[in-house]
């Protein structure tokens, strides 16, 4: 578990210091253009906090102070019109149009950029998960739309060319600021986040929300249901057997449906 630390001045100007050196880095806005957000909603208790006071719904924070979550999960609305769903135990530092996300988890839903020490994320609308994780490294995962990631190194740019990370993939920035483990989401990996931490419970809406529908609705079957499903060249039991071993843990069998599908390599059979 994560200790809050209390944030002295000294370490509030290293804070502000470097979001400044993303954005100047990045091509970015000038400091006087100041992030602010509205806590929309806490969950899991009252424990989320601006700076080291216990925050309400309907507060204001703006940079460059520091908003952070010990067991409770909360919702912020940008001044960008973007929202932002923090994860327990998580920091995020308001900057200047570039949030820098110290620790923790955060899901970002409309256009806005987001910092790491290890990246900078630049979005023109979307739904995207920060997670900053306890060696320093930076994950990113895009749930619709599309991202591009600038690879840092102590919030310095490393000459290496961003990465655009399109929807349905995930990918790390290591500490050193290489790009690694680009993988693809499958509908299970979806159903994980959508009953996860960052969307169980909260009844604020998203900007992005229509658009992640649709985009699931028409490229990923099965993500926004209770079911999974598998397609196999061998039979209707081995596409079956095969599907089980996708369900999440503790799960039941509540119904089974095969279908064929002839071919010209073969028949397949979907569970």
């Amino acid at each position: 578990m994560w200790a809050l630390v209390e944030v002295n001045p000294m370490a509030l100007r290293k804070g502000t210091a470097l979001i400044g050196l993303l954005l100047a880095s990045a091509g970015g806005l000038p400091a006087l253009a100041s992030e602010s957000a509205v806590v929309m909603q806490i969950l899991d208790g009252k424990q989320l906090y601006i700076d080291q006071k216990q925050a309400l719904v309907k507060e204001r924070a703006t940079a460059p102070q520091v908003v952070s979550t010990r067991q409770s999960r909360g919702q912020l609305g940008f001044n960008t019109g973007a929202a932002a769903r923090i994860n327990r135990n998580s920091v995020m530092r308001l900057g200047s149009s570039c949030f820098l996300m110290e620790k923790g988890q955060v899901l970002i839903s409309g256009k806005q950029a987001g910092c790491t020490r290890t990246a900078r994320l630049s979005v023109r609308g979307t739904n995207y998960i920060l997670d900053v994780k306890d060696d320093g490294s930076t994950e990113v995962t895009v749930l619709e739309g599309n991202v591009e990631v600038q690879p840092l190194k102590d919030g310095k740019p490393t000459g290496k060319p961003p990465l655009v990370i399109n929807p349905g993939q995930r990918a790390r920035v290591t500490i050193d600021g290489a790009i690694s483990r680009l993988m693809m989401l499958n509908p299970l990996n979806y159903q994980e986040i959508l009953g996860g931490p960052l969307f169980f419970g909260f009844t604020s809406s998203l900007p992005g929300l229509g658009a992640l529908e649709t985009y699931l609705g028409n490229f990923v079957p099965g993500a926004l249901s209770n079911s999974v499903s598998y397609t196999s060249r061998i039979s209707e039991v081995d596409a079956c057997n095969q599907a089980q071993y996708l369900m999440p843990d503790n799960s039941r069998v509540s119904k089974f449906t095969v279908t064929t599908s002839p071919g010209l390599g073969g028949t397949s059979f979907t569970c």
